[in-house]
């Protein structure tokens, strides 16, 4: 294998896939992302053996060929180079992979592409294309919810799936800890402009637009209850805690409670778009 490559296009093809192997593996294998460099362009895959991930980068292949290489080395020495450098890689007898910058040069070791696993895909039922930054906010507002337990992998992460509504379809992700959940939708548009979103005129409610206009703009998206604490979105018995605390202050009867005051908001918020 024989190639170079400009070290911003190398940089972005190699840090998220060095994001998904795990520290302290038990594997020495997995600890390597495999490159495979063909034609105009190399592709970086890397795995943990539940999740796998391959980005692609522009290059200048010379020789094509498939190696293995640490994950975590490599993407500290590309982290040292200027932007804008050339990077070239060849592949030398003794297997070790060879990397120059200018004057650098630095031989990385390399494990036998065969060992390195190769997950099937298998067959993929579902499959549609969005932008980048309506994907990344949807993370963004239910990620948090998601458990942190290792113990509950089975709700550690947001769970994606198609829903058919008046509206057409719409793609779900839903998140929860076992003691909250959240939920988003969105529709995916042909044109990728984003995501259709519930309209309400503040204009009729002014309490909350003089509490909202109070909030810097960049901090508008996403929880508007929080705890100012943590600042993130109350617990479920926080939340009883401190509404009941505040209610009794405020005057509040003690048969009423919080939901009483908006019954059916959520089911009409998702009915509007949400």
């Amino acid at each position: 294998m024989k190639l170079v490559i400009e070290h911003t296009d190398l940089l972005k093809a190699v840090d998220p896939a060095a994001k998904v192997i795990q520290r302290r593996n038990i594997i020495p294998i997995l600890n390597n992302i495999r490159i495979a460099a063909e034609g105009s362009q190399i592709a970086v895959t890397a795995t943990d053996l539940e999740i796998e991930i391959r980005t692609m980068a522009p290059a200048d292949v010379e020789v094509t060929g498939t190696i293995t290489v640490p994950a975590d080395h490599l993407l500290d020495l590309i982290r040292r180079m200027p932007d804008g450098s050339q990077i070239s890689f060849e592949l030398e007898p003794d297997t070790r992979l060879s990397m120059r910058r200018g004057r650098s040069h630095t031989r990385l070791p390399t494990l036998p592409v065969g060992d390195y696993p190769d997950i099937a895909p298998g067959d993929m039922t579902h499959r549609f294309d969005m932008p980048a930054d309506v994907i990344t906010s949807i993370l963004r507002d239910t990620v948090f919810a998601a458990s942190n337990e290792p113990t509950l992998h089975r709700i550690c992460g947001v769970h994606w799936h198609q829903v058919e509504t008046e509206n057409g379809s719409r793609l779900a992700a839903v998140a929860t800890d076992g003691s909250r959940m959240l939920a988003r939708r969105v529709t995916p548009l042909p044109e990728g402009n984003g995501s259709e979103v519930a309209v309400h005129d503040l204009k009729t409610y002014p309490d909350s637009l003089a509490l909202l206009q109070q909030i810097p703009k960049d901090r508008r998206i996403g929880p508007v209850v929080f705890d100012e604490g943590s600042r993130q979105p109350y617990r479920n018995r926080q939340f009883k805690v401190k509404f009941r605390e505040i209610a009794n202050k405020s005057g509040w009867p003690a048969d009423v409670c919080n939901m009483d005051s908006r019954a059916d908001a959520v089911s009409e918020a998702f009915e509007a778009g949400a």
